[in-house]
């Protein structure tokens, strides 16, 4: 009777296991993205951002599919909540996650947030911190997550433009001055603080 148990026990946990439909992303492949073709601009640079960091991370780019053939379903939709800015990213029964923000900064900053799931520091630019390798990056069916800012402006100020940002810039990017390279990196940069 307690080997019939055992076995019973043992086969019910297989199947379970077998119809867990975690959301993974592996090393090698490319990572199939659904974004709507009427997308704010910010939400479209995020991707491209998280692209270049599953290219870094995985080895593997960023492709558009179509939302049946998506691992990941970008989407803004103000009936997620009432924040503004505000993400969600949710891992469905279908092995895909769905990134949905109320306005196109917060659809941006939930693409981001993967980026910094998946190990990509926002001081990815800023401070040459470079992400580690990763074989797979996994989370589980019915992981669910949101997020939105406590303060409604935010910013930066760099305070010392002319002694530290501009030395470094014109050396970073071997210009005679601080040129809009630089400027959009910056500007990149504050997409991946939040700000």
């Amino acid at each position: 009777m307690q080997r019939f148990i055992i076995t019973t026990f043992t086969a019910l946990l297989a199947v379970l296991c077998l119809q867990s439909k975690d959301f993974t992303l592996r090393a090698g492949q490319p990572v199939a993205v659904s974004v709507a073709a009427g997308e704010d601009s910010v939400v479209w640079t995020a991707l491209q951002l998280f692209s270049r960091d599953c290219r870094s991370v995985l080895g593997a780019g960023v492709v558009q599919a179509k939302p049946s053939k998506a691992q990941i379903v970008v989407n803004t939709d103000k009936a997620i909540g009432n924040h503004p800015q505000m993400f969600r990213i949710e891992a469905d029964k279908k092995g895909r996650l769905l990134v949905t923000g109320t306005d196109k900064r917060g659809t941006a900053y939930g693409i981001m947030e993967l980026s910094r799931m998946m190990g990509v520091s926002p001081w990815e630019w800023w401070a040459d911190v470079t992400p580690g390798k990763l074989e797979q990056f996994t989370l589980p069916e019915g992981y669910k997550d949101e997020q939105w800012p406590s303060v409604e402006y935010r910013g930066i100020f760099i305070n010392d433009e002319d002694v530290g940002f501009t030395p470094w810039a014109t050396k970073t990017y071997d210009q005679p001055k601080v040129d809009s390279a630089a400027g959009r990196n910056l500007a990149k940069s504050n997409d991946r603080f939040r700000l």
